[in-house]
């Protein structure tokens, strides 16, 4: 979800006893985030008649000229509803892919590949950076950058507090706070973004940062990119009751 760009929309269908229509199509990411972050296991699986919610969901509601995939994370389990190898079917006449993902080492990979390769999509049998290329790859979508690395350095008498998105690697130093981000790669039209939260032990002017404070990547030629982040000014008024 975070490598979308603002253009893409995202449902969500969840399967265990029942599918359910968690989220109908959306491109805000908080949203989506907020309702996976949501999701519960139960007792069975049904996974069959999840992918007939998502195959319905996509061929109502899919924009023109949009270029649709489903992506399902899942252990393979089915004991309940609908056949699986039936809704693959569908979703291929549909010309809907399906990208199983497998989410334990005990994935059922055999279901799962047959399913890829009946809807013409391909099974993983774990996440990774691998898998989330090739998916991204089907949109049409390269990554634009690879192995970035951020830097912010703090200065005193401003104080890291917490990470609200995107934990950060926290050097605590006498005089500065650094702040490092490693991300694996950035795709074409996505954003990536990190909030935290500092606080100020007196009144002061300073600089939000100091240096270090870079931008770091590879671009998808391989070349280095390094780049100095902008100098922000910073007034503290010290509050009194």
């Amino acid at each position: 979800v975070r490598h979308l760009s603002g253009n893409d929309r995202v449902a969500i269908v969840s399967f265990s006893d029942l599918a359910q229509l968690e989220l109908g199509f959306t491109s805000d990411k908080n949203q989506l985030l907020t309702a996976i972050n949501a999701l519960s296991r139960g007792s069975q699986t049904a996974m069959g008649d999840g992918m007939m919610m998502a195959i319905d969901e996509l061929a109502q509601n899919m924009r023109t000229n949009a270029m649709p995939i489903i992506v399902m994370p899942t252990d393979g389990v089915h004991n309940v509803g609908t056949d699986p190898l039936a809704q693959a079917e569908r979703a291929s006449e549909q010309g809907f892919p399906i990208y199983p993902i497998g989410t334990s080492p005990a994935a059922r990979g055999l279901i799962l590949s047959e399913i890829a390769t009946i809807s013409q999509g391909r099974y993983f049998s774990s996440y990774s950076d691998n898998a989330l290329e090739r998916i991204m790859g089907s949109l049409g979508r390269e990554a634009v950058a690879n192995y970035i690395h951020i830097t912010k350095t703090i200065p005193h008498p401003l104080k890291f507090e917490r990470s609200i998105t995107e934990p950060a690697a926290v050097n605590l130093g006498r005089e500065v706070t650094q702040l490092e981000w490693y991300v694996r790669f950035l795709f074409e039209g996505g954003t990536w973004q990190a909030q935290y939260e500092i606080s100020a032990d007196r009144d002061a002017t300073t600089a939000l940062l100091r240096n270090p404070s870079t931008l770091e990547y590879r671009t998808a030629s391989g070349g280095l990119v390094v780049l100095d982040l902008l100098q922000q000014g910073l007034t503290i008024p010290m509050l009194t009751a």
